[in-house]
């Protein structure tokens, strides 16, 4: 919802009338979009090393909290600095999810359910831009506000009541409250003997690791399989995190407002933006259940060609209008629709 909101609110900040003392700049709205990732850069390995430190419950709660904190500034204030600082804070928060949410999920599911808790990830995170683009087109501006701060809020308080991950426990050599909580991740008795098992599983690996020479970044460059996975893994999140999808998600609304002065449309850009919403929503639904037949490899090699030309199509379109050459209106509106799915 953090990541959507931008797109139905900035023609509200925008407006003359609108509900910031002034109306917000385009300079204003390019720095809210961009300072929200710049922790994020810094941040990421901070947030792993409290994960170790503090807990993944903790460092989950934390997270909700950095997103408490960022809804109220803009509660308290519309002013540039306010929306700007709201927006740094924030990127503290998905600084900190995007590390601890996929680990957690990760140590609390058992291997049979592990795969679908991970789809969960990406599919409510989709779900989170849909109901903003809503909330943004059906409700007013005070409420959605209330809106977004209420869901953090909700989920601080009511995480207290998850336990802490068993992995997290055996490494601090709590072995007693591990198998408590795995009892009741499990919906069992901490007596149950089935329990045992993945216990003992979780304090084998956890000597293993313990007795392997701590790596290094170095050590990424020296081992060959190392290195290799290293490639790999930095290749497919380099093209995940710059093919602009976050832009486009981001400007959603600006860019079918631009759209629509060239084309007849019928439903206004907030509504175009609801169906780039619904159809990222299916895509995610489409590819968690396809993902076992036809592989990772060739998904992401279809799902990243297709974005490709999207965003090609996309950008040459506002290159080639801003010379004040005329192309049809539709060819955004389309590239959108495919660049989501």
């Amino acid at each position: 919802m953090l990541m959507g909101w931008q797109s139905p609110m900035t023609p509200i900040l925008q407006s003359p009338n609108g509900p910031a003392p002034e109306p917000i700049t385009d300079d204003t709205i390019s720095w809210m979009a961009s300072i929200t990732f710049f922790p994020s850069i810094f941040c990421g390995v901070l947030v792993g090393d409290l994960a170790d430190r503090w807990g993944r419950k903790t460092t989950t709660m934390l997270t909700s909290l950095m997103l408490v904190i960022s809804w109220s500034i803009t509660l308290f204030s519309l002013r540039p600095w306010a929306l700007i600082t709201s927006r740094a804070v924030a990127g503290l928060a998905c600084a900190g999810c995007y590390v601890v949410t996929p680990l957690y999920l990760k140590e609390i599911a058992s291997d049979r359910i592990r795969g679908a808790l991970g789809s969960l990830f990406i599919l409510v995170q989709n779900l989170g831009y849909l109901l903003v683009y809503v909330a943004g087109d059906q409700l007013s501006f005070a409420t959605v506000m209330w809106l977004c701060t209420a869901i953090p809020v909700l989920h601080l308080l009511f995480f207290f009541a998850m336990p802490e991950t068993p992995v997290f426990l055996v490494k601090q050599g709590k072995y007693k409250e591990a198998r408590v909580a795995l009892a009741w991740l499990r919906y069992t008795s901490p007596d149950d003997k089935n329990l045992e098992e993945e216990v003992q599983q979780m304090e084998r690996e956890e000597e293993y690791a313990r007795s392997m020479k701590k790596s290094s970044w170095k050590s990424l460059f020296q081992d060959k399989t190392t290195f290799q996975a290293f490639r790999i893994a930095l290749s497919v999140m380099l093209s995940q995190e710059t093919c602009g999808y976050l832009v486009v998600l981001m400007y959603a609304g600006s860019i079918f407002d631009q759209a629509s002065q060239s084309i007849s449309l019928k439903l206004s850009p907030n509504k175009q933006t609801i169906v780039v919403g619904v159809i990222q929503l299916i895509g995610s639904i489409v590819a968690s259940c396809i993902v076992e037949q036809t592989g990772r490899k060739w998904l992401l090699a279809g799902t990243s060609l297709a974005t490709g030309l999207s965003m090609l199509s996309l950008g040459a379109w506002f290159y080639v209008t801003s010379l004040s050459i005329w192309l049809p209106g539709w060819l955004p509106v389309l590239a959108m629709y495919y660049e989501r799915r």
